[in-house]
């Protein structure tokens, strides 16, 4: 099966492999919207100087093959956070998201990209199980407590479900006929017993984050263009963290720079060497685990722009309990709007076969077609776009962002929340502001302490 996605449709600059010994202040590994992002807050927010590099091409991992989605939202339950790791941190997490999408907003008006911006008028998670249900709207009622409260619930107006539903949460509810919440998915199946109706002011839209990373490249360059360099084609085998400096190690020569800051799920790539005490430093080896998803897209005349998340009676976010679907209308230059399904998903080893790689695609290609059926009672032999993304999730499902506590020349700005594309932006400014020596609050994606050093 062939993947092609649709946001790698458009004319790509190339840039110049590495072929020399360098140093520099900072080098970023990896040019995806986490290497992008971190590159240009330090470019305007301090005065280093800057290698970026590139296993492959620009945007061409995750960034280029993801569902272009740009949402404030951790797959991670906010109880979870709040029970494991407190309320303020918590907060300061939501604000770091958050903040996410104001920077979004300031780079596409400075670099008047509007044209690659498609908001999402609403977003409309749906259930069919009543613990699910139940377990959502406790989720709403701690949204709330923190001041980002998304919208309300409507429910079946069924007894049966109403003595589920525990009195606290009922301020967050509607119980209306079974009518309504199917119009308001746009779905003929009957399993869905209720769905999120979020308020306009939600923060969601549909971004091609691999265009955005050129198109912001393409504008540093202008503005600081002794300041940088990028390297595609530059694979990483060797990270060396000394005492006053780390020293890269790619097929033609050495990089000697004072910090590294990964921002690549390619992190099993290379090896990162203690060469004080000479072993090697396995955390973010032994941290991060390899995910797999698969889309796929057709075009058609959407004139709303809306999404909606299909939950079925397994727990939430669990193996690959719910389907994702974003309809947008055409953007400036786009001809047809685009309808976007997700969902499949499988926890792999860094040695997928591709022969496995074809089982899950073919096997997603179809329960795709499936869930539209019956979903939508839309039939699909072929899909316009079908493709695959990888992503790495750290054991907390926390994304790393900021200074290794032990090794002060490494840093992080990885790892995947659920939804990646406002978190790398914000992380980008994050590490900006540390390396600026501004003191920031803690939060829960503070990269954590415990160091595996083997030799």
């Amino acid at each position: 099966m062939q993947f092609n996605s649709p946001w790698l449709q458009f004319n790509r600059q190339s840039w110049p492999n590495l072929k020399e010994d360098i140093e520099c202040d900072v080098a970023i590994i990896g040019a995806g919207i986490s290497g992008v992002s971190t590159l240009y807050f330090l470019l305007h927010h301090t005065d280093k100087k800057i290698v970026l590099l590139e296993k492959n091409h620009v945007a061409s991992g995750a960034t280029g093959h993801n569902a272009g989605f740009a949402c404030a939202v951790m797959e991670t339950s906010i109880q979870q956070l709040i029970n494991q790791y407190g309320l303020e941190k918590t907060k300061r997490t939501y604000y770091e998201l958050d903040r996410g999408w104001e920077l979004l907003l300031e780079i596409y008006n400075k670099l008047d990209m509007q044209e690659d911006f498609v908001r999402i008028n609403h977003t409309n998670p749906a259930y069919t199980s009543v613990d699910n249900l139940v377990y959502a709207v406790t989720q709403e009622m701690l949204q709330d407590q923190i001041g980002r409260r998304r919208g309300s619930f409507l429910i079946v107006d069924d007894e049966k479900i109403k003595e589920k539903i525990p009195d606290e949460l009922r301020k967050y509810i509607q119980f209306v006929p079974q009518e309504k919440i199917l119009k308001t998915l746009k779905t003929q199946d009957k399993a869905y017993i209720a769905v999120l109706v979020t308020m306009e002011t939600a923060k969601t839209a549909r971004i091609n984050s691999a265009k955005f990373c050129y198109k912001v490249l393409l504008y540093l360059q202008k503005k600081f263009p002794e300041r940088f360099f990028v390297y595609e084609n530059t694979e990483i085998t060797q990270i060396d963290i000394e005492s006053s400096c780390a020293v890269l190690h790619h097929a033609r020569g050495t990089i000697k720079t004072h910090d590294v800051i990964l921002c690549t799920n390619a992190y099993k790539d290379f090896l990162i060497s203690d060469k004080e005490q000479k072993c090697s430093v396995l955390k973010l080896h032994e941290s991060l685990m390899i995910r797999e998803g698969y889309l796929a897209a057709y075009t058609g005349d959407n004139s709303d722009a809306y999404g909606a998340a299909f939950f079925d009676h397994r727990g939430m976010y669990e193996s690959s309990p719910y389907f994702y679907v974003i309809h947008t209308p055409p953007s400036v230059n786009e001809k047809a709007g685009l309808t976007i399904l997700g969902g499949p998903e499988y926890y792999i080893s860094e040695d997928c076969s591709a022969d496995l790689i074809q089982q899950h695609a073919q096997e997603s290609f179809e329960v795709g077609k499936r869930f539209l059926k019956n979903t939508f009672n839309i039939s699909k032999d072929s899909f316009d776009y079908f493709w695959r993304g990888i992503m790495g999730y750290t054991k907390s499902g926390l994304r790393w962002v900021g200074q290794d506590p032990e090794y002060p020349h490494l840093w992080y700005n990885l790892g995947c929340n659920g939804v990646g594309i406002l978190p790398a932006i914000s992380g980008g400014e994050k590490i900006a502001q540390l390396m600026n020596g501004e003191t920031l609050l803690s939060s829960l994606f503070d990269p954590p302490e415990s160091i595996q050093c083997h030799e």
